[in-house]
């Protein structure tokens, strides 16, 4: 799984032209947060970009490699459970704490906030965003990315009641179920973000496409879907929308064939939204008191004896979630 992260570090990076990022940060910047930064290696890429800069990377997990430069830091964190299976909120349910209720940093201390993949993670996005403007400098710009499950052809390639759309479309399902949709311009904006921007960029599904930088990125994508992708959709689909599970495993066989077809020249649209915090930004102020995140269930991923543990918690009804 870590391999396949860094992999995906990679198919990101060429996808952006080689660049960790889009937004014009500072030339020397003094402090950088990664959020969700996994094994960090995004993290140790920007430390060498940036030597300038105290980069810190923070995620749930203690994923990251040991051998780092000497600017780069990571600290374990409530930043996502990972919450693939949900059901509504109920008052009488266990509090959770993530990113979204459990900041630990406060007003004007970084010069960029990065953000990727932390899509079907955050519950209350304006929430999480609101809390980065906070911790921002005046002048310093916030960036967050991913790809949508929104399968398209320019060619008309993909069939007629594709199972792969299917796909794409029980992922928006269960967004909207969770309050999850995918507005992060949006956000930005609401949140008080002046030059914001929204990129989106053509993340190819196989090496169908004509040139090599792209084949490569489509074979990247192709490797992520038919192995994490697919077990993760298959788990959320059952437990956000319920049903029968031979339904979803029938959906996924279809569309892993379709995908599998050179002849189908599929794409997913992957956004990259950045703004930033105005110049003259009043302060913030104290935060105002909201009440605790509740969930009913929450599958999350777990780390035990170095590896990767897929768990469900709460176990045997505990009222906290296990320490990492």
């Amino acid at each position: 799984q870590l391999v396949k992260h860094d992999l995906g570090h990679c198919k990101y990076t060429m996808l952006l032209d080689n660049k960790l990022h889009l937004s014009p940060i500072p030339k020397y910047p003094k402090k950088i947060l990664d959020l969700g930064t996994g094994t960090g290696i995004w993290a140790v890429d920007m430390a060498e970009l940036y030597p300038s800069a105290r980069i810190i990377g923070v995620d749930l997990f203690p994923l990251q490699t040991k051998i780092v430069p000497p600017n780069v830091s990571f600290k374990v964190c409530c930043l996502t459970m990972l919450k693939l299976l949900v059901g509504p909120p109920r008052a009488n349910l266990t509090k959770i704490d993530n990113v979204e209720v459990d900041w630990r940093w406060g007003e004007n201390i970084f010069d960029f906030i990065h953000a990727r993949e932390l899509t079907m993670t955050i519950y209350d996005w304006p929430n999480l965003v609101q809390e980065v403007y906070r911790a921002l400098k005046p002048g310093a710009y916030f960036e967050i990315s991913g790809f949508i499950p929104d399968y398209r052809c320019d060619d008309g390639t993909i069939p007629k009641d594709s199972a792969y759309v299917k796909v794409g479309k029980l992922n928006f399902e269960i967004a909207e179920k969770r309050n999850e949709p995918i507005r992060w311009k949006t956000y930005l904006l609401d949140a008080g973000f002046d030059d914001v921007h929204e990129r989106a960029l053509k993340l190819p599904m196989g090496p169908w496409p004509n040139h090599p930088h792209l084949q490569k990125i489509g074979n990247f994508e192709l490797l992520n879907w038919r192995d994490q992708a697919m077990t993760t959709f298959r788990n959320m689909c059952q437990n956000a929308l319920g049903g029968d599970q031979t339904y979803y495993n029938e959906i996924l066989a279809q569309a892993e064939t379709e995908v599998l077809n050179p002849n189908m020249h599929s794409y997913m649209p992957f956004y990259v939204v950045y703004g930033r915090k105005p110049l003259d930004a009043k302060p913030c102020g104290p935060r105002p008191e909201k009440p605790p995140v509740v969930r009913e269930k929450v599958w999350w991923i777990g780390w035990e004896d170095g590896e990767i543990k897929g768990l469900c918690w709460p176990p045997g009804g505990n009222d906290d979630p296990p320490m990492i």
